[in-house]
């Protein structure tokens, strides 16, 4: 069975009447928060460097205020994900021809992300309140401030979710289900909030507590045999994801708040913020239409030998491949301009065409800067430069290949 993992195509909600509004200020103001954090992402290094060079002196936690703009453009950009119905998620509903069928997994999908939605927002305000010292910040800027973002953005996503689900008689009463499903599951947030922030417990609360573990027991494992199982009806895959960990804290430990924290740790790690950046850097080579002049360079090189104009493709594609990070933004920028030329203006098969333009952009990848190399690097351990050099020459060998 062909499955479709876009997240470009997918309708969170899976309601098919869904579309997103038109914009308003809200949006705008939306939008404008998203680029201003990435535009800050990509200046503070800038600034950083040039202080370095003029004064002789940084700016003060540089480096601490770009790993958490890296965590605002995550969690502000899962809000936008939301807005648009564009998380990403396995598209096996477009397989279903039956509107029926596809209306009840639409059900599904759009019922787990509310409960899940609700128990991370609840399980996050635990953990923002709790895993902080007094005085932690950045500068003058108490890091709660960008740990905010996080029970801020599950918050809107699940509004957004219950908004998406289809207007009908039954859609209040299956996000109302959903949302009971979601407290119950964040019983153990809210008494430990209880115990942090209460000085003198009352009795109900510990009755609580040992309900939510014999609960938890005895749901957490047939919820996340149901939770991976949905993931092939549509549920976005970090709801699916996420809440397997959540399910697996809850139905052991029972501290779920190792979740949130985890996700804040991971996200606020020195590698991250590469990510964002290299996918920023992508669009704007997209957008200034440096990759079509790349490969016409390429044609002007290559074009007169036997099959010069896959050559010229191929390299250009590495190219593009090894600025941007990722073979997806490969795609997205040259796709449609080298399927025209190798296919439809070309004697290239379609198979072919499309095989070479899908695969040939995961070469890049062994080429340095490689987002995929820093990555590894970073989290093995191991030497960045080292990865750099050891990923010469099997990129070279297999681009000759």
């Amino acid at each position: 069975m062909n499955i479709d993992l876009a997240a470009d195509q997918h309708d969170v909600s899976l309601n098919d009447d869904y579309q997103p509004r038109s914009d308003t200020l809200a949006r705008k103001i939306e939008n404008g928060l998203n680029l201003a954090a990435l535009l800050a992402l990509g200046a503070l290094p800038i600034a950083e460097i040039i202080t370095r060079l003029v004064f002789k002196a940084g700016i003060p936690d540089a480096t601490g205020f770009v790993q958490h703009f890296a965590l605002l453009v995550g969690f502000l950009g899962g809000m936008l994900a939301a807005r648009e119905g564009q998380h990403l998620a396995i598209g096996a509903v477009s397989l279903i021809k039956s509107e029926p069928i596809r209306r009840v997994m639409s059900i599904i999908s759009s019922g787990l992300a509310i409960a899940f939605t609700t128990a991370f927002t609840l399980t996050s305000i635990e953990w923002l309140l709790t895993a902080f010292g007094a005085g932690t910040a950045l500068g003058i800027v108490p890091v709660q401030v960008f740990a905010a973002v996080i029970p801020i953005a599950f918050l809107v996503m699940l509004i957004r979710f219950a908004l998406a689900m289809p207007k009908n008689r039954f859609g209040p009463v299956i996000v109302a289900a959903a949302v009971i499903l979601g407290l119950l599951l964040a019983i153990g947030s809210v008494t430990n909030l209880a115990y942090s922030l209460v000085l003198e417990i009352p009795e109900f609360i510990f009755t609580l507590e040992n309900f939510w573990f014999g609960l938890m027991s005895a749901i957490s494992t047939p919820l996340l045999i149901i939770l991976i199982a949905s993931a092939f009806v549509g549920t976005p895959l970090f709801i699916v994801l996420t809440g397997a960990a959540y399910l697996l804290f809850a139905g052991g430990p029972g501290i779920v708040a190792v979740v949130p924290n985890e996700g804040y740790t991971m996200l606020t790690s020195s590698a991250i913020p590469a990510i964002p950046m290299f996918t920023f850097v992508g669009y704007v080579l997209s957008e200034s239409k440096a990759g079509e002049r790349l490969f016409h360079l390429s044609k002007s090189v290559f074009g007169w030998m036997p099959g010069g104009m896959v050559v010229a493709a191929i390299l250009v594609s590495v190219f593009f491949a090894t600025f941007t990070g990722a073979s997806g933004v490969v795609i997205l920028a040259l796709g449609g301009l080298l399927y025209v030329i190798l296919h439809k203006k070309g004697n290239q098969s379609e198979p072919f065409t499309v095989g070479l333009l899908t695969s040939v952009g995961d070469l890049g990848l062994l080429f340095p800067p490689s987002l995929i190399l820093i990555l590894y690097g970073t989290t093995a351990q191991v030497s960045v430069l080292d990865m750099f050099l050891g990923g010469l020459l099997p990129g070279l060998l297999t681009v000759t290949v």
